[in-house]
């Protein structure tokens, strides 16, 4: 498994973007994708988005947004032919290795079978629960509440919602 950096939203690997991003995240949780692809390699823009490649293949994908004092893992997901193989694990151990700071994201509570497994896989993959009800987030989520999961503990959670928002969901957005 290679995590490759894409520097370019048209980048060959990313035939299949639109298909993966639509079926792994709910509409509530995506932006266009033609915003995603505008966002790729665009000069100034805290996020690298990453292939997961196997074989010459897109497996999946992963993107990180810098914060300053941590990384935001917005999205990470495979196909699913490729599930159950460890290239999300991989990627994951990749992701943590290049830096020393914490990854931060969000999950859905687990109210149903797969937002349980998807908790567990990260608890696996050295994450932990930081908030159950962090409101700065679900406030701009309007209604879909979500989990702040972390690599590492996290200080101040309430400055680290105000980062995602300004750092993250602000330029997702802008323009909508």
């Amino acid at each position: 498994m290679i995590l490759k950096k894409i520097t370019y939203g048209y980048d060959p690997l990313l035939v299949r973007l639109d298909e993966l991003y639509v079926t792994s995240f709910p509409a509530v949780a995506r932006v266009a994708t033609e915003r995603l692809r505008q966002l790729i390699g665009l000069p100034g823009c805290e996020m690298t988005f990453y292939a997961i490649v196997e074989r010459e293949q897109m497996r999946g994908m992963a993107t990180i947004w810098e914060l300053g004092s941590a990384r935001y893992l917005a999205y990470l997901a495979t196909f699913a032919e490729a599930r159950n193989h460890g290239l999300g694990a991989a990627a994951l151990a990749e992701l943590l290795a290049q830096s020393p700071l914490p990854i931060v994201g969000e999950v859905e509570p687990p109210e149903s079978a797969l937002q349980q497994r998807r908790i567990a896989f990260y608890e696996r993959n050295g994450f932990h629960v930081a908030m159950t009800a962090p409101a700065i987030l679900n406030g701009y989520h309007k209604g879909n509440d979500l989990y702040l999961i972390a690599s590492q503990p996290i200080a101040d959670c309430e400055a680290m919602q105000r980062l995602i928002i300004e750092k993250v969901y602000r330029v997702l957005h802008e323009g909508e």
